[in-house]
C-alpha cells in the first residue's frame, strides 16, 4: 500500500472528492516544510489517507477502515467524523482490534453543542481506553460554542476555529476551517511527535 485506499470506490486512490475536507484535515496535521501555506503540527509525519466516507458515514466503513490502517501499521488513527448510533457495537469492536494492536485512535467530538455523554454520538462517545475524543477551543483558549462536550467522553481539546488549511479559496487564498474535525488532527499530530520522541508509549500515555 503506497496510496492509501477508497473504500468507497474499490481502488487505491483515495483522491478528496468531499470539497477537501480530508485535505485540510492531514494537512493540519502533517503538512510539509516547503514553505508553500501551512506547515502541519507533525510536518515529518506519513498521512496513510482512507476514503470510507462520502457526503455521510456508514459505520461499518468507518469499523473497516480503522482495521485496514490498524492491520498496515498506522500509529494514529484520526476520525474527524461522527454521527448518532444505536448499535455501535461493531465501530466499538474496530476501536478495539485497533487497542490490541497499540493504535491511538483520535476522534472529533462533534459540532453540535451537544453533551454527548447522553446523546450517543459515536466514535467521540466510545469508552474504548485507546480512544480520544477532542473538543474545539477558540483563539480565546475557551471551548467554542459549537463544540459537543462530555464530562466523561471528552479528553481534551485543541485550536479548531478559523484553522488555517491546506486548501485554496475561490481567491487563492488559503481557506480556514472551523470544527472539532480541525481540532482532531492537532492531537493526532502531537500524539505522533511524542510517539517519535519516546516509541515505548501506550496509548493511554
Amino acid at each position: 500500500d503506497v496510496h492509501g485506499w477508497d473504500l468507497i470506490d474499490g481502488d487505491n486512490d483515495p483522491t478528496d472528492r468531499s470539497q477537501g475536507h480530508g485535505t485540510e484535515v492531514a494537512g493540519v496535521a502533517a503538512a510539509s516544510l516547503n514553505g508553500v501555506g501551512i506547515a502541519g503540527v507533525a510536518p515529518s509525519a506519513t498521512i496513510l489517507p482512507i476514503r470510507a466516507c462520502t457526503s455521510s458515514c456508514s459505520l461499518f466503513n468507518v469499523a473497516w477502515a480503522i482495521t485496514y490502517a490498524t492491520d498496515v501499521g498506522a500509529d494514529v488513527i484520526n476520525l474527524s467524523l461522527g454521527g448518532l448510533a444505536t448499535d455501535p457495537g461493531p465501530l466499538a469492536d474496530a476501536v478495539d482490534y485497533a487497542h490490541q494492536h497499540g493504535v491511538l485512535v483520535v476522534a472529533a467530538a462533534g459540532n453540535t453543542g451537544s453533551d454527548i455523554d447522553r446523546s450517543g454520538f459515536v466514535p467521540a462517545g466510545l469508552t474504548n481506553p485507546n480512544l480520544a475524543a477532542v473538543a474545539a477551543t477558540d483563539r480565546q483558549d475557551r471551548l467554542w460554542g459549537d463544540s459537543n462536550f462530555g464530562k466523561s467522553s471528552v479528553d481534551l481539546a485543541a485550536p479548531g476555529v478559523e484553522v488555517v488549511s491546506s486548501t485554496l479559496d475561490s481567491l487563492g487564498g488559503w481557506r480556514t476551517g472551523t470544527g472539532t474535525s480541525y481540532a482532531a488532527p492537532h492531537v493526532s499530530a502531537a500524539a505522533a511527535l511524542l510517539w517519535e520522541v519516546n516509541p515505548s508509549l501506550a496509548p493511554e500515555d
